[in-house]
């Protein structure tokens, strides 16, 4: 079926409360991993020239687990003099459901318990904020709390909260400051202006991907809100697919991870992902995440009966049903915590979205059914 993004306009125009505030800031809307990496660096820079400038900083280099083997991943971001130095950043963000704003630093790898074994020495932590970066040294104990089954793969979570119902986020940074400044050392305050930051996020340009982007609905939003509204756009297409069928909430357990809704008694469970250019693979890709299909000794079956995959690109959105095989890989320990991935993607090297997008689109008709496609084009005739 056809439909017009004129139709939905209610759910693909404006943004999140926080994505009004950071419209004009360096980075404010761009992917988390992006401006990570640019706090990261900035860090990194400060670190060498102004707090430790006649210290030796050098690159972090990969450990070994404990049957010898090395790390796919770093667990630190640099040494200085020997020491290993971790940073996490986190983007002031607006928390719909509790009504305050929030700071909240995730997959903190500290040590779970005794012996207590860190990964790093030194954590610091850096507050992005719409008016520009506050770097804090952390003790590793204040607002540190568990994630759930994930913290013995992920890392915990070190989140700091203003007052509830305060919707203006200075007067909410007001609070949240004496909070983290309480939790070790504040290092230092930067404007967008201060040039160790600025040229760390010029080293961070929009991506690729985000070039392809601009104009295009929700663009500018964070993944969560874009992930929300494509969920809720989702059902919208259901129903009108559907028109006939009787639809409820999921009850408990009955959404697989993630959005969902029962049609008719069949438990529906939906994912959304964007096409992104991925420079490890060199290739346009749709990666959906955390879907709990069946997996031997944890789940004999998926918590749902029908799976529908949003499917996010510069040209509309693709609604499928997909049939729980194809593209399905696992994700580490964590399968077993959040779910598998499902991923297609278009042709290593092929540099085109659109050529990458049909590539895909086929490969996704071979193990689903095409349900549904909202134009962009209608809104730019």
């Amino acid at each position: 079926m056809l439909f017009t993004a004129s139709t939905f306009s209610d759910l693909l125009s404006g943004g999140s409360v926080a994505d009004a505030v950071y419209a004009q800031c360096p980075l404010g809307l761009s992917p988390g991993v992006i401006r990570s990496r640019a706090l990261t660096d900035f860090a990194r820079r400060c670190d060498a020239e102004l707090w430790h400038p006649h210290s030796l900083i050098e690159d972090a280099t990969p450990g070994t687990t404990a049957s010898g083997t090395r790390r796919p991943t770093l667990s630190y971001d640099w040494k200085r003099d020997g020491e290993r130095i971790a940073c996490k950043s986190a983007r002031l963000a607006w928390d719909e459901r509790k009504r305050h704003w929030k700071l909240a630093f995730s997959s903190v790898r500290l040590p779970l318990a005794a012996p207590r074994i860190y990964a790093f020495d030194e954590l610091l932590l850096a507050a992005f904020t719409p008016e520009g970066v506050v770097v804090f040294r952390h003790d590793m104990k204040v607002g540190v709390s568990t994630a759930g089954a994930s913290t013995s793969t992920s890392g915990y979570a070190i989140t700091f909260v203003g007052p509830r119902g305060q919707a203006d986020w200075k007067e909410s940074f007001e609070v949240i400051r004496p909070k983290l400044a309480a939790s070790g050392e504040t290092l230092l305050s930067a404007g967008f202006d201060e040039p160790r930051l600025a040229a760390a996020i010029a080293e961070h340009a929009p991506s690729r991907t985000a070039a392809e982007y601009v104009g295009v609905p929700l663009a500018s939003s964070s993944g969560r809100v874009r992930g929300a509204r494509l969920g809720a756009l989702a059902r919208r297409l259901d129903e009108a697919i559907h028109p006939a069928a009787r639809f409820d909430e999921p009850g408990d357990g009955a959404r697989g991870g993630g959005g969902g809704w029962v049609r008719d008694d069949r438990r529906v469970a939906v994912r959304s992902a964007q096409l992104l250019w991925r420079k490890a693979t060199r290739n346009w890709s749709f990666q959906f995440r955390n879907v709990q299909l069946p997996l031997g000794g944890v789940r004999d079956a998926a918590p749902f009966d029908e799976l529908l995959l949003v499917c996010y690109s510069p040209k509309g959105i693709h609604l499928y049903r997909h049939d729980q095989r194809s593209g399905v890989s696992t994700n580490g320990k964590n399968t077993a915590l959040t779910g598998h991935n499902v991923q297609f993607g278009g042709p290593r090297g092929e540099d085109d979205w659109r050529v990458a997008l049909e590539s895909a689109l086929d490969k996704m008709d071979a193990g689903g059914d095409r349900l549904a496609f909202v134009d962009w084009q209608e809104l730019a005739s």
